[in-house]
This record gives C-alpha cells, sequence and structure tokens, in this order.
C-alpha cells in the first residue's frame, strides 16, 4: 500500500507509546485484501493486530475504485474472501477490545458525561481520558461534566460502572458528590 514505515517500527513507536503513557488506548484501522495480500501475509498481519492489543479496530475490506493505482494491481482479491478476512480481524479486534477495558474494570476513572442517555438502557454515557465508553446510572447535572466512576462489568464493547461519591473543596466548605 505504500506505507512508508514497517510493522517493526510501528511496534516500536506503540511501545514507546505505552511506557510514556500507561493506559492510553491505541486504535488503528485495518483494510483487508488490498491487491496482492496472500494469505500468509493476512495471516502475519492478524497475528501483529492480535499482538498489539489495540483498544479499538476500525475494519474495512479494500473496495476497487476506477483512478486509483490500486484498480491496475494484480492479485486482487476475491470479495467472499475479503469478507472471511473481515470476519477473522472483526473477531480479534472484539477480543482485543474487550481486554483492553477488563484491565480497567475495578478502577475509578473519570467518565466525561455526554448530553445524550444510552438509548438502550437509559443510563448516563461518557467516555474517559482513553476511550473507554461507560455506562451508568446517575443524575442528569452530571451531563457535561466529568464524574468518578467505578468500571465494574464488562458488556459487549462498553463498560458497566458505578458512579462514586466525592467530596469537592469549595471556599463554602465541603460539598459531597453523590
Amino acid at each position: 500500500m505504500g506505507r512508508n514505515y514497517t510493522t517493526d517500527e510501528y511496534r516500536e513507536l506503540v511501545t514507546c507509546a505505552r511506557e510514556v503513557m500507561p493506559g492510553v488506548n491505541i486504535t488503528t484501522d485495518v483494510m483487508v485484501g488490498f491487491p496482492g495480500e496472500t494469505r500468509e501475509m493476512f495471516a502475519m498481519g492478524l497475528e501483529f493486530i492480535r499482538e498489539m492489543g489495540f483498544g479499538r479496530i476500525h475494519v474495512f475490506p479494500y473496495s476497487r475504485r476506477r483512478g486509483t493505482r490500486a484498480y491496475y494491481l494484480e492479485g486482487q482479491v476475491d470479495p467472499q474472501e475479503q469478507n472471511r478476512r473481515v470476519a477473522a480481524v472483526l473477531e480479534v479486534a472484539h477480543a482485543s477490545i474487550q481486554a483492553f477495558h477488563r484491565r480497567f474494570c475495578g478502577q475509578t476513572l473519570e467518565v466525561l458525561v455526554e448530553s445524550e442517555r444510552d438509548p438502550g438502557s437509559g443510563l448516563l454515557t461518557g467516555l474517559t481520558d482513553n476511550y473507554i465508553r461507560v455506562l451508568f446510572a446517575g443524575p442528569e447535572g452530571l451531563v457535561g461534566q466529568l464524574a468518578p466512576v467505578e468500571l465494574t462489568e464488562l458488556q459487549d464493547e462498553v463498560v458497566l460502572g458505578r458512579l462514586v461519591s466525592r467530596e469537592r473543596r469549595h471556599s463554602r466548605g465541603t460539598v459531597t458528590i453523590n
């Protein structure tokens, strides 16, 4: 695809990022079925994806488009094979996301509470600073605020949490937030 870096260089950058920022969420986009991608190349790529332990992976098949250089390349991958490869990467992605989230269960993280509740559960929804989607019960007054939430349980690709009380010091005394 004309990338000007190797998997070893990429691995080294990710390792450095994780050393400097423990808990950082490294995400990636993965295109499968680019012309010339053999089964062996795909298998090596899939193993690399497993190894990297990404916190989120966007997966999509190569789409042949007139006017691009790739349109004329040899080794176009059959669409059915592309679909099998997408499914394989999605399976690894799901496991990787859950493993990343599992690392934070039991910890209390600050969650930026969004303006909309989760439509399925009615729970507040928000993101941690390392981009973990968290659902938890709480009052509307938290919308747009940072709230301390203990991450308690994985639920598919989100984490359920419990709002944690904390004390805030103000000029007029101490206030407990529930």
